[in-house]
């Protein structure tokens, strides 16, 4: 088994977790916050979508989707 880390980064204007794996892509967690309580947490690992944090995207699958 291999070793990972992360990292604390910004992802789509919203605080994440970048984490790095030796064995294969990495993800990216990003939390949403609403009021100082996490209200979404969205795993990303799709490698287009990892390329650009910069870019701002809507978030989610059906439920509230976040937009800035």
């Amino acid at each position: 088994m291999g070793t990972a880390r992360f990292e604390y980064a910004t992802y789509n204007g919203m605080p994440a977790a970048r984490f790095h794996a030796e064995s294969g892509p990495g993800w990216v967690a990003v939390f949403e916050i609403h009021e100082g309580r996490v209200n979404g947490l969205y795993g990303i690992r799709n490698p287009d979508k990892l390329q650009r944090p910069d870019i701002v995207r809507a978030l989610g699958r059906g439920g509230s989707k976040w937009k800035p």
